[in-house]
């Protein structure tokens, strides 16, 4: 029952998982060895705290002045001295390297989310200056019947030039617009295929949901970091102050000694000795290092109370960001809405103007000319859809996916409790 519930679990936090699978070979690989690199430097840095045996091995030959007497000796031991108490030293510095890997990894969540939201946000902006792009073709087609119509006018005398002449200028300010737009999807192109080994036709991009207020707040990788680097430095300064204290070591020590009066170094000479010694105790240390401890102790407790602060000020800094991503949403839709209206204002120009068209009354220009403006709105709805999308992948990629860090419990009590 245990088996299947583990499972459960496992398969709902895969599908909570933010996925990275338009990125190439390897940004991929990239990812994993720096998965592997936070995990190797945790262990370390854990690890760090059991004091290694040491090995020795010596040999000597020593020379009698007045005679031609030898004597050698030979010594292999092993020695280990092991800090057992610290007065909570040993727990501090163990939660310290604990809580420096949850900071590491979520480091490492956020730089691939921001990875991975460069790749997002290139797809869209290729995406709109081609909406863009078209935009300015139809209105490009618009100018050369306008160009048409003020170049027979001119000639029959009913406009002056300046008409003729500004509707010129603005069908080449269109292809200049239209050239820019090019060079920018070119740029924003190349810049996709360093992540992606796709085209961006190729790729679909997720459906980004509104972010309710609270899940914005309480999992924004800004707060999280905040209130994973407070832990951190609550653990720096609660090892560093136990550094002087009193502190309790084991230590002992085993080893083989062979002494040889005599430059027959065999097992058989009549000086040879051999002896095995071994020690052990325990001993009681206190530093005293007037010079330094106020001023380290006061650094390391002056960086927890700031970052004590700079929670505080996560917090305003990420109800500002929600309200202003909520606001971005508004204006967009607003804009939507008014193109919308537009085009149904076109829609029922062209059934005039088709009308009229038929009757002789109106040129076929003018309906093409409405119909291009009609698409122009068209599109601006397009780009303005897209516009949110990136307001909501924008969001998506600020928040924890529930799988990758796991907070500290104390921190992150603290905060839903504020």
């Amino acid at each position: 029952m245990k088996k299947k519930l583990f499972l459960l679990i496992t398969f709902a936090l895969s599908l909570l998982a933010k996925e990275y699978k338009y990125l190439n070979t390897n940004q991929k690989e990239l990812i994993e060895l720096k998965k592997i690199q936070v995990k190797a430097a945790a262990r370390k840095s854990k690890f760090s705290l059991i004091t290694p045996l040491n090995v020795s091995a010596s040999r000597s030959y020593n020379s009698s002045a007045n005679s031609n007497d030898t004597s050698i000796t030979t010594k292999y031991g092993i020695t280990f001295n092991q800090d057992i108490f610290k007065f909570g030293g040993l727990y501090f510095a163990y939660k310290y390297a604990d809580e420096n890997q949850k900071l590491n990894q979520l480091n490492l969540n956020i730089q691939n989310d921001n990875l991975y939201l460069s790749l997002i946000k290139n797809i869209i902006n290729i995406r709109i200056n081609k909406l863009k792009k078209r935009q300015s073709e139809f209105k490009i087609e618009n100018r050369e019947y306008e160009i048409k119509q003020y170049r027979e006018k001119y000639i029959s005398g009913e406009i002056d030039i300046s008409m003729l002449n500004n509707s010129i200028l603005s069908r080449n300010s269109l292809h200049n617009t239209i050239l820019q737009i090019n060079n920018t999807i070119s740029t924003l192109e190349y810049e996709l295929k360093k992540l992606s080994s796709l085209d961006e036709q190729e790729i679909t991009l997720p459906k980004f949901k509104k972010i309710e207020k609270k899940k914005y707040i309480q999992d924004n990788y800004i707060l999280a970091k905040s209130l994973q680097e407070s832990s951190v430095a609550n653990y720096q300064h609660l090892a560093t102050l136990s550094n002087y204290y009193p502190k309790i070591s084991i230590n002992a020590s085993y080893g083989l000694q062979s002494y040889n009066n005599g430059t027959d170094d065999t097992l058989f000479s009549s000086d040879y000795t051999n002896q095995n010694y071994y020690s052990y105790g325990f001993s009681l240390s206190l530093p005293l290092d007037y010079a330094n401890t106020f001023n380290t102790l006061e650094d390391t407790k002056v960086q927890y109370l700031q970052s004590k602060i700079d929670i505080l000020e996560s917090k305003i800094k990420i109800s500002n960001n929600y309200n202003k991503y909520i606001s971005n949403i508004k204006y967009y839709e607003d804009k939507i809405a008014l193109s919308m209206q537009n085009v149904q204002m076109y829609k029922e120009m062209i059934e005039l103007t088709q009308s009229e068209v038929n009757g002789g009354f109106k040129l076929k220009e003018d309906l093409l000319t409405i119909q291009n403006s009609k698409k122009v709105e068209e599109l601006n709805i397009e780009i303005e859809k897209l516009n949110i999308k990136l307001e909501l992948a924008l969001a998506y990629y600020s928040i924890l996916a529930i799988e990758k860090v796991n907070l500290s419990k104390t921190i992150k009590q603290e905060f839903y409790n504020d």
